[in-house]
């Protein structure tokens, strides 16, 4: 069974369970400040956690769908990438956040060369994970 600790996010503001073998890649080497990222070299997964400027858009599935696309474009992957399902989450799934908040929930994949290679066969699906959580007042 996996065993997760709590990490403190952004200087303390916010605070998260992660997986106990994931690192703080801040350890290693030099991560944005609008970001938080923890990988597990094991298994190659990896945990981004990030501080991004509202996107006014014409609904809040476009704007989960937009910020899939924007990954797709940092990854080069915008003709290899897939949407599987967008979920709506509840005050169930975050209760700390008030009900009104609108949380999205997408999974997808991607199909991406790890060092930008130009080779098609160097790509890699990526299972891609991504939480939404819109504070238009902030």
């Amino acid at each position: 069974m996996e065993t997760f600790t709590f990490r403190e996010l952004f200087g303390g503001a916010i605070t998260t369970l992660i997986p106990e073998n994931f690192a703080d890649i801040s350890d290693v080497r030099e991560v944005p400040d609008n970001q938080e990222v923890y990988a597990n070299a094991d298994t190659d997964q990896s945990i981004i956690i990030e501080i991004l400027q509202y996107v006014h858009s014409g609904s809040d599935e476009d704007a989960v769908r937009h910020h899939f696309m924007s990954v797709a474009s940092d990854n080069d992957a915008e003709e290899y990438s897939s949407i599987q399902a967008i979920v709506q989450l509840t005050a169930q799934d975050i209760p700390k956040l008030p009900p009104e908040t609108p949380k999205y929930l997408l999974s997808g994949q991607q199909s991406v060369s790890k060092f930008h290679e130009s080779d098609p066969n160097s790509r890699n699906l990526v299972n891609i994970f991504l939480a939404l959580i819109r504070l238009p007042s902030y």
